[in-house]
């Protein structure tokens, strides 16, 4: 039979006889750190009963803790141990841990809205279009604004990124990346989710052949109710078009493949963009 747990040290033959540290202190289970019955093993006897003296120290407080519990806080440690039964794992102390950790985290969070203006505000040095393209993201992913950044979740990304297409998902999750690699480093929250989320595969579309009705007909409706858009639509279609008909022996046809934005600037910072976008109207109908 096992020896009765006792406060007092005493010697293991067999270990003595091994030369290993015989001096034996049995711990019961409610003064164990794990919850269960330790036996600990020490070289000298005057570390032994020093341990046992802190055990028994350990054991009053404990009376006289246990004295001052009232009922109800009785009664919920007790459901807490009940609801504990079907995870053997996880003590109550590690559950109280735990939630303790993630409270914390969540007192030094901020709503990730904020965060990402931070974020864009740090980077105010960057190019104008980077910075433009950092507020465009902001504005369509609205949806994360008031959750806080402790708790966003790979789903609740998956979720907010899930309307776009996969070029522009992969763009959007690379700023995520950014401003959350940058809030970790600050303690808005213990880790970022955007690193479980793998990247989609952006398959290059066929060449596309428009006809010249159908050209016509597109700059036309951006002349009448999108205008700001038609300089944009002349570029594209006089880049597509260029050498490559002529080149192919094909005629009245349209190329369009993958166009490079082209920044376009007023020749005289005077004139505005209406006065640009005129311009080049000028010239598409000339």
């Amino acid at each position: 039979m096992a020896r009765p747990a006792s406060l007092k040290p005493y010697k293991s033959l067999s270990r003595q006889a091994a030369g290993k540290a015989f001096w034996c202190v049995d711990v019961p289970p409610d003064l164990s750190g794990t919850g269960k019955r330790q036996r600990l093993f020490f070289g000298p006897e005057k570390e032994a009963k020093a341990k046992c003296e802190e055990l028994k120290a350990r054991r009053d407080n404990l009376g006289t803790n246990l004295a001052g519990v009232t009922a109800p806080q009785l009664l919920e440690a007790e459901e807490c141990r009940r609801l504990l039964e079907e995870h053997p794992g996880i003590s109550l102390r590690d559950a109280v841990h735990r939630f303790l950790e993630m409270h914390q985290s969540r007192v030094a969070s901020i709503p990730f809205g904020e965060l990402f203006q931070k974020f864009i505000d740090t980077k105010a040095k960057k190019s104008p279009p980077y910075l433009i393209h950092l507020r465009w993201a902001q504005q369509q992913l609205a949806s994360l604004n008031d959750i806080l950044a402790s708790d966003l979740t790979v789903r609740k990304l998956e979720e907010a990124l899930q309307p776009f297409r996969p070029s522009v998902r992969n763009s959007f999750q690379r700023y995520l990346r950014a401003a959350l690699n940058w809030g970790t480093k600050r303690d808005y929250l213990p880790s970022n989710p955007v690193l479980k989320l793998d990247f989609e595969e952006v398959v290059s579309g066929e060449t596309e052949i428009f006809e010249l009705e159908i050209v016509a007909a597109i700059l036309k409706d951006c002349l009448n109710n999108d205008l700001a858009l038609l300089p944009y639509r002349v570029l594209v279609f006089s880049a597509g078009s260029d050498r490559t008909a002529s080149s192919s022996g094909l005629s009245g046809k349209i190329f369009t493949g993958r166009i490079r934005l082209l920044n376009c600037e007023p020749r005289s910072r005077k004139r505005s963009d209406d006065d640009s976008s005129m311009s080049l109207i000028a010239r598409w109908r000339g």
